[in-house]
C-alpha cells in the first residue's frame, strides 16, 4: 500500500527528474519529484520525447507521486 505524505515531508522533496526505458514492459518511464519550473518542465517533456522517439516506444510509464507543482 502506498504511504501518504504529510505536507511537510512532499514540500521538502528534493526536486529531481528521470527518465529512461524498461524493456520488460517495454516503455519510457519518466519519475516527477519537487516543484518543477515551466521552462524546466518542458525541456524534461522534450528529452522524454525524444527517447519515445529513439526508443520507438508506445507507452509512457510516469511516478508523479512526489511531484509538487509547475511554477
Amino acid at each position: 500500500m502506498d504511504q501518504v505524505m504529510d505536507h511537510k515531508t512532499l514540500f521538502e522533496t528534493e526536486t529531481a527528474f528521470e527518465v529512461g526505458y524498461d524493456p520488460d514492459v517495454p516503455c519510457v518511464f519518466m519519475s516527477w519529484r519537487g516543484y518543477h519550473t515551466s521552462a524546466a518542465f518542458r525541456a524534461q517533456n522534450e528529452c522524454v520525447m525524444a527517447e519515445l522517439t529513439a526508443r520507438r516506444a508506445s507507452r509512457i510509464l510516469c511516478d508523479i507521486r512526489t511531484f509538487v507543482l509547475i511554477g
